[in-house]
């Protein structure tokens, strides 16, 4: 299959809002993820990896656009007035073994 256009959809929050962050994408149609730790400074200051459950969540959806669209604004009225974090999108030329949605 040649490459489609997609959007990557990132997500980066604290490990609290995980199980949230989980629930969302099984109500806005996400079927696949990929999530890792992270450790970096922002607005909310330096996030060291360390003890369990305290890293910061990394995210990663390929997504069509009104997926990538769903996702970013549940982001905005959901996840960030409860969370800290960030979500951006870009685009991109993706290759699946099945459609993207």
């Amino acid at each position: 299959m040649p490459p489609v256009p997609a959007k990557v959809v990132t997500i980066i929050t604290v490990f609290e809002a995980r199980e949230r962050v989980l629930e969302a994408f099984v109500t806005l149609g996400v079927r696949g993820y990929s999530t890792f730790q992270v450790e970096g400074a922002g607005v909310h200051g330096d996030k060291r990896i360390g003890l369990v459950e305290t890293e910061n969540l990394v995210y990663v959806v390929l997504a069509s656009d009104g997926l990538a669209t769903r996702m970013l604004t549940w982001v905005e009225t959901q996840l960030l007035p409860r969370y800290p974090g960030i979500a951006y999108s870009s685009d991109v030329a993706a290759v699946a073994a099945r459609p993207i949605e």
